[in-house]
């Protein structure tokens, strides 16, 4: 999690030191190195989410395709860049209407809470706000019940649901009160 830290220099070097080949065979590295690069505004980033969406899509791995999906939604520079990503997210979507692993759905779901690009009304928004809803109440991680609550409040106060958006701040400052509640995440509410 050394990313999460903002220690992106330190993570694009220990990649670019696995030999070529290496990467190639993991597209992981191809996303954890594009994520980074973006941070670091490198040219080539969006290059290396693209080439890692392709292989997660290819493999059917929608965690990484809906990952590397949401960093290119998210340095999208133009309504066209967004365009593409977005019919992306609703093709990987439709390939993958459920997840079998709450966590796994809960990572995917935190990568789109800070895409803008979105039309708010968009149905895969509606459909992403509905679950993250579901799983503020019954994951077992305050840390990761806290990013969904604040996800689907953000969904919520943007359609102007005022029953939901009291609904959902009750709930999440029930979380927020928690000894538990990692302070990281108390900065999203």
């Amino acid at each position: 999690d050394l990313a999460a830290y903002g220690r992106y220099a330190t993570v694009t070097s220990w990649i670019e030191s696995i030999p070529t080949a290496v990467r190639a065979r993991d597209p992981w590295l191809a996303y954890w190195l594009g994520r980074c690069q973006l941070a670091l505004r490198v040219a080539g980033a969006r290059a290396l989410l693209a080439e890692a969406f392709a292989e997660f899509e290819r493999a059917g791995d929608a965690e990484g395709a809906f990952s590397s999906c949401a960093w290119l939604l998210r340095s999208s520079a133009s309504a066209e860049q967004a365009a593409r990503w977005i019919a992306a997210a609703e093709r990987i979507a439709a390939a993958h209407p459920h997840f079998d692993d709450p966590a796994a759905e809960a990572r995917v779901l935190a990568q789109f809470q800070l895409v803008h690009q979105f039309p708010p009304h968009h149905p895969l928004l509606a459909r992403f706000a509905s679950r993250a809803e579901i799983l503020s109440r019954t994951l077992e991680s305050v840390g990761e019940r806290m990013r969904m609550a604040a996800f689907a409040l953000s969904v919520a106060t943007i359609h102007a649901d005022l029953r939901k958006v009291a609904a959902l701040t009750a709930e999440t400052q029930m979380l927020a009160a928690r000894a538990d509640a990692p302070p990281g995440d108390l900065a999203m509410l």
